[in-house]
């Protein structure tokens, strides 16, 4: 019987799985593994440059402590983060997450 909610359902590949498990882990948590375990490999290339996965989880580590400390972000609080498509907003975003407060993205 076909779901009506799904009706994509009735094309669907046969061995691709229709659901997924969601990992019990946190974004920050699979970043400071991937930090561990591809230190030196590059996360973000932008213009030629590369930050290597030690590098971003570094700088978001700095950057969640100075909001934490000096912004004053604390557990559960929303972030409004506006900023261009560079390597400075994959570090905010990782150093919100890290905060423990929550990214709003900007709807401009």
């Amino acid at each position: 019987m076909q779901n009506p909610a799904r009706p994509h359902f009735q094309f669907w590949p046969k061995r691709v799985p229709t659901s997924i498990v969601l990992p019990e882990t946190s974004l920050w948590y699979n970043l400071e593994v991937s930090a561990h375990r591809y230190a030196d490999k590059a996360a973000i290339r932008y213009f030629g440059k590369a930050v290597t996965f030690r590098e971003l989880e570094s700088q978001a580590t700095a950057l969640a402590g100075w909001l934490q400390q000096k912004a004053g972000v604390k557990k559960g609080d929303r972030v409004l983060l506006y900023m261009q498509n560079c390597p400075q907003f994959i570090i905010s975003y990782y150093a919100i997450l890290r905060a423990d407060a929550w990214w709003c993205p900007s709807t401009r």
